[in-house]
């Protein structure tokens, strides 16, 4: 239950911090208007008290007559220090008083003062200490039974004070009177006060800082203040931060990106390694045919080069070495020279359809590496041996 106590009491006091930190400062000004009904603590038929500086109507029915009392009266003050201020009040004060045994009506006028000193304690709690008196100290009879002594009192006060803007207070409070007069009559009351307080001018704002003082250098939308690249790339879409976007992270700026959900590699401009199947390859092109002793492809063949090329398309970070080879017929150096221009040929109709240039290199091999090795010379052997040796392969780097 406590900690609820602590933390209301602390949320009312910086409310009212809030909106009397300038009204309670020091050189200010208040003007004051209070009100108050008085309790009577010891004594009987006392009204003397009930003037001094606050604004009053009072009317009673004594044992021994009737009296009536008002007053008007306004206090002013100036802050010495920050929350700190001193008071004085004067009031003009009137008392009329009718004796039941007596004809006849007395009326009494006279005017009170009051010193004093207020402070606002966590910028909410007004307390006061203060004296109040008149000018005129005389002892007055209005009657046989009803007798008047002007007031005298030290008086303590406390109350709380609302601020519905940095110029007004409204307090209501209560105060305990300690009659300095021989009737010692010490009074308790409680009132509503009403405090202008002059001087009270609202903080100037310094107009914001510019929050983009450096600009935008790289026309990014985003302050150089905070940018975090300088300059982005052209044409590039940045994060909060200046920063141009890399979606899928792979170090390659979606600008440039063409797999931007995808990691990738540079040199495939962001999209990934696919990697071939380098057997698939080989026996894709298997049994393509040339021309009799020359390196030119025959078009039966063409659907088998065409499936090949898309398949490199599609995995072009790797990389092969197009060999061709030779039966055993024929010379070394024919054999030699003419695996070269079919390895060559191949390559370029595959390049012809696409296939990155620098993905594929090719050699000629001849004779030299013959798929069945015992075919050498060729009438060694069954023809279909020949045949596989005459061959056109994919060889992965």
């Amino acid at each position: 239950m406590k900690k609820y106590i602590y933390s209301f009491f602390a949320l009312a006091t910086m409310f009212a911090t809030a909106q009397n930190q300038q009204a309670t400062q020091k050189g200010n000004f208040l003007i004051e208007v209070n009100g108050s009904t008085p309790t009577f603590l010891n004594g009987q038929n006392s009204y003397r008290n009930l003037g001094n500086t606050g604004v009053n109507y009072f009317a009673d029915d004594f044992g021994s007559g009737t009296l009536k009392f008002w007053s008007a009266a306004a206090e002013g003050g100036y802050y010495i220090a920050d929350n700190l201020a001193l008071i004085a009040g004067l009031g003009y004060n009137d008392v009329q008083a009718q004796s039941k045994s007596q004809t006849g009506q007395d009326k009494i006028d006279y005017v009170s003062y009051k010193v004093g000193a207020k402070y606002y304690a966590l910028g909410m709690i007004p307390l006061s200490l203060d004296y109040s008196s008149a000018f005129d100290q005389t002892d007055y009879s209005l009657t046989k039974d009803i007798n008047f002594v002007s007031p005298q009192l030290l008086s303590v006060g406390a109350g709380y004070a609302y601020f519905p803007n940095n110029n007004v207070s409204i307090e209501p409070f209560v105060k305990y009177g300690f009659d300095l007069s021989e009737r010692k009559e010490n009074m308790l009351t409680g009132g509503l006060g009403f405090t202008v307080h002059l001087g009270a001018k609202d903080t100037p704002v310094a107009p914001p800082a510019d929050p983009c003082s450096k600009g935008d250098q790289d026309m990014d939308g985003v302050c150089d203040n905070w940018d975090k690249e300088l300059p982005s790339p052209a044409g590039a879409q940045v994060d909060k931060d200046g920063v141009a976007l890399d979606t899928d992270g792979d170090g390659i700026i979606d600008l440039n990106d063409k797999c931007v959900d995808v990691p990738g590699v540079a040199e495939l401009q962001g999209c990934p390694k696919v990697a071939c199947n380098t057997a698939e390859l080989t026996n894709t092109i298997k049994g393509i045919e040339f021309d009799l002793n020359k390196a030119i492809i025959r078009p039966t063949s063409y659907y088998k080069l065409d499936k090949a090329a898309e398949i490199l398309k599609s995995c072009p970070t790797s990389q092969y070495s197009i060999e061709g080879h030779t039966d055993s017929r024929g010379s070394d150096a024919y054999n030699q020279n003419l695996s070269n221009q079919r390895a060559y040929a191949v390559k370029q109709y595959l390049e012809g359809k696409g296939v990155q240039q620098g993905q594929l290199s090719a050699i000629g091999k001849g004779e030299s590496d013959l798929l069945f090795k015992e075919c050498n010379p060729a009438t060694a052997c069954e023809e279909y041996k020949n045949e596989a040796n005459r061959r056109v392969i994919f060889v992965e780097k």
